[in-house]
């Protein structure tokens, strides 16, 4: 058996080396961070030439890559700074035009249309009477100029006119809710036309487009809710209620009518005298002769 080998005695004094620590790594841009300078100072150091070559080499290679990046750098920023000039001056003339453009528009003006003024007779109290002796009185005791539009101020008893609302209390009728909406005033009225007198209620209203949609809407009941402040006798007409508006013209002017069947004369029609003024009545020779007076101010 061979003997056990022995370690060889440690000194008492002597202590272990200490454990040299590994270098931190060099980051992966810290190449591109050597001068030509620096790797210069290195090729000087290096006696072998084709090494000294190669490391000029890189060295120069670096330092061109480093100034390039710089370039670069400055480029994109002149890049930058370049296109927010251009937008900037771009908007500057922008605006400027935008803004003479504008001051050379003419200001628009708001039309404010008057209402329709007609002949009036005296008031009448509605407190004291009722729509059907109202519209007798036009036809037979009134005294009306001829051919020339003529308005009864309908009145409370406090010698206010009748607000829209009083008016269709007042004739017993009723219009839509979308109609009464776009309503502003309701007025009697009557015209003699030469061969008999013509009642006549002038509405008017805020806006025309409006007016005209809501009309189209109310057709269907204008007839059954007026009937009475035209002194229609309606037992003749009621067929009618359910019947289709149908457009015609007068003086020009676009009316919607209605027809008995097989029939060329409205017995119901209504139509715009100004962008505000709707008339409705029952003979287009009195519509013509009240369109005609609205135009023409008299």
């Amino acid at each position: 058996m061979e003997p056990e080998k022995q370690q060889p005695p440690v000194a008492p004094n002597s202590t272990p080396e200490a454990a040299v620590p590994p270098a931190p790594a060099a980051p992966p841009h810290a190449t591109l961070a050597h001068s030509y300078s620096e790797d210069l100072a290195k090729a000087m150091q290096t006696t072998d030439a084709a090494e000294v070559q190669e490391l000029l080499s890189m060295a120069r290679e670096k330092e061109t890559v480093i100034k390039q990046a710089e370039e670069e750098k400055k480029t994109n920023w002149v890049f930058v700074l370049g296109t927010m000039l251009c937008f900037a001056v771009s908007g500057a003339v922008l605006w400027f035009i935008w803004d003479r453009f504008e001051q050379a528009q003419p200001v628009p003006i708001e039309r404010v249309e008057q209402p329709v003024i007609f002949s009036q007779l005296a008031p009448i109290d509605t407190t004291t009477t009722d729509i059907r002796e109202t519209v007798q009185h036009l036809r037979t005791t009134a005294t009306l100029e001829l051919n020339t539009p003529t308005v009864i101020p309908l009145i409370t008893a406090a010698g206010e006119p009748l607000s829209p609302d009083e008016f269709l209390k007042f004739s017993e009728g009723a219009i839509p809710i979308g109609l009464r909406e776009q309503t502003i005033a309701l007025q009697l009225g009557a015209i003699a036309t030469g061969t008999t007198v013509v009642p006549f209620v002038l509405l008017t209203g805020k806006d025309q487009e409006a007016l005209t949609a809501q009309l189209r809407l109310a057709e269907p009941e204008l007839l059954r809710g007026l009937y009475r402040a035209l002194g229609i006798e309606i037992s003749e007409l009621m067929a009618l209620f359910k019947t289709p508006f149908a457009d015609d013209y007068v003086s020009n002017a676009p009316l919607r009518v209605l027809r008995k069947p097989g029939a060329e004369v409205p017995v119901f029609l209504y139509g715009f005298i100004t962008n505000q003024s709707v008339v409705v009545t029952t003979d287009t020779a009195a519509f013509q002769q009240i369109y005609d007076a609205a135009i023409t101010g008299r």
